[in-house]
């Protein structure tokens, strides 16, 4: 407490004097304090002033992969795996923060605080929630998720974060040869000498990702050098292409 001791016949006596706002003040959203002046001759009498202090507040949010089931023991993000999401709002500024609440479209909500009335200074509030089974005609195909946590306030604007999951895709083809057809020059109903035989083999993407430069050959060559060959390609849902090579031996 500052004080100051004179003679004062008339006129004015002043105190002047510093004070930091402090966190306190800031939570109380006033800084309130009395100045008294007292002497031999009077009681003392006190001036009470109420100086309003504007906070400043913010929130950050996080989100996280906290956990993988990994069904298939990859170590990877990969189709079927159930993912465990955490998101986190932290309140970063100098004042609580009111009706606090974290979303979250992409999982299913299974535990967290949200939503939260009052979150102090440096206080949390939490999301947590799971993303069934990683699909394979959006994730994988994709290579990846990507989704968005929010954290918003009664004091605050919204705020988010988009963390990007890779997935890892299984690529994988299945090959098939068959005799599709036999002109049977003799009629016999069998394979002999002289026949012209077709041959038609067949390369399945099995896996759950497109295949690119997808190739598919054959050895087979007739004695006379003769080579007759068709291709062509199709795609399964986007997902699955086949390749066909039409040969024809004789």
């Amino acid at each position: 407490m500052a004080r100051r001791r004179a003679s004062v016949r008339q006129g004015h006596l002043h105190l002047i004097g510093t004070y930091t706002v402090t966190a306190a003040d800031v939570t109380a959203g006033n800084v309130t304090n009395t100045g008294t002046g007292d002497s031999d001759e009077t009681p003392p009498d006190g001036d009470t002033l109420i100086t309003p202090v504007v906070g400043s507040p913010a929130l950050n949010t996080t989100k996280a992969l906290t956990s993988n089931a990994d069904g298939d023991a990859s170590g990877t993000v990969t189709q079927g795996d159930v993912l465990t999401y955490t998101v986190t709002v932290t309140n970063t500024g100098n004042i609580p923060l009111t009706n606090v609440v974290v979303t979250d479209s992409l999982i299913t909500p299974t535990g967290g605080t949200t939503p939260c009335a009052s979150v102090p200074v440096g206080g949390t509030a939490s999301l947590i929630g799971t993303y069934y089974r990683v699909t394979a005609y959006a994730d994988v195909t994709t290579g990846s998720i990507t989704n968005t946590g929010t954290g918003d306030s009664n004091e605050t604007p919204p705020d988010g974060d988009t963390p990007i999951t890779p997935v890892v895709g299984s690529p994988a083809l299945n090959t098939t040869k068959a005799l599709t057809s036999n002109a049977d020059g003799d009629a016999s109903g069998t394979v002999t000498q002289g026949d012209v035989l077709t041959y038609t083999v067949t390369v399945t993407n099995t896996g759950n990702i497109p295949l690119t430069n997808v190739v598919v050959t054959d050895s087979f060559d007739h004695a006379d050098g003769r080579h007759h060959a068709m291709r062509e390609c199709s795609s399964r849902r986007h997902l699955h292409a086949d390749r066909h090579l039409y040969g024809h031996g004789g």
